[in-house]
């Protein structure tokens, strides 16, 4: 006999399943469902499901039921579908797992992304082509994060052959994105640190978690020609760090004559926009820094004390 155990997930879903480790004969089971969308019930059948409000850059869900009285486990993988992909009409709006063992089960849900890892560091910025505001506005716009997405611990459920409730999965990332732009302030009231005599330098740094600092690469600045860094990959989580460094020298003697830096700690399912500026009178490095991500949301944010 077979009965239906809904779960409740903000995301859409893909393909294969896989059954491991039992006698099937001995064993009575019953099948998981997902709601994704809309409550309505898929007959068709599929492993497809409809994208829904689920975040583009997700490419797959896999929901594994893991029976607590045997050596029994149930895992289906679903893909996502949009609209226009072929499969869309028949695709489905719930999730349904099969073939989960009756009693206690363990039930967890993992993601794969279509984006591909990325930390770019570009020494060719220039306000003349395109502004430091309008490269970042156009990542965020157009550039989807790497992130990933997985229940931070399992959730019971019992499986009962006279029907189970629907069960909620929180889908959560660590994943965080960075995107900065740094430049000289073209409205110092010192002019003299823009002429050929004076070079400033921006220095970018990450650290890892658990790691140390490491030079990602240094590059000139002007007021017009500026450097970019993006930072969104497998590193760029909770807990890790962004540092830029500004230093302005005299080309004569080599004498430093200013040196700022601003450093960012990326927080879980957010993305940080930094334009940063460096005003030599002042010796500060400024600028905006905004914020985003959360199926857990994914946030877009300032830069923080900037």
């Amino acid at each position: 006999m077979k009965k239906v155990l809904v779960l409740l997930v903000g995301l859409g879903l893909v393909t294969s399943c896989s059954e491991k480790g039992v006698d099937e004969a001995a064993m009575e089971t019953s099948s998981i469902q997902a709601v994704i969308a809309a409550a309505q019930p898929s007959t068709s059948g599929r492993t497809d499901v409809k994208r829904g409000t689920i975040y583009a850059w997700v490419k797959d869900v896999t929901i594994e039921a893991e029976s607590q009285v045997t050596t029994y486990t149930a895992q289906e993988t679903y893909d996502l579908l949009d609209s226009g992909d072929t499969g869309y009409d028949d695709a489905g709006a719930l999730f349904k797992l099969e073939d989960v063992a009756l009693g206690d089960n363990k039930v967890t849900a993992s993601t794969t992304t279509n984006v591909a890892p990325v930390t770019e560091y570009d020494a060719t910025g220039d306000s003349s082509v395109q502004t430091k505001a309008d490269f970042i506005s156009n990542h965020v716009d157009n550039t989807n994060p790497y992130a990933v997405y997985e229940t931070d611990s399992p959730v019971s459920v019992n499986v009962l052959q006279s029907g189970t409730a629907p069960i909620q999965l929180q889908m959560n990332t660590q994943n965080a994105r960075l995107i900065s732009a740094v430049s000289m302030n073209s409205t110092n009231a010192n002019a003299q640190y823009l002429t050929d005599n004076f070079t400033s330098t921006s220095k970018v740094e990450i650290k890892e978690v658990g790691g140390s600092w490491t030079t990602v690469n240094e590059s000139v600045i002007t007021d017009e020609l500026y450097s970019t860094f993006y930072w969104s990959d497998t590193n760029s989580i909770g807990g890790a760090k962004y540092r830029v460094t500004v230093t302005v020298v005299r080309n004569s003697d080599g004498q430093q004559m200013a040196q700022a830096d601003r450093v960012v700690t990326l927080t879980n399912s957010t993305s940080y926009r930094c334009n940063f500026v460096m005003n030599v009178d002042s010796n500060e490095l400024f600028g905006d820094v905004e914020l985003n991500l959360i199926w857990q949301e994914w946030v877009e944010a300032p830069c923080p004390e900037c």
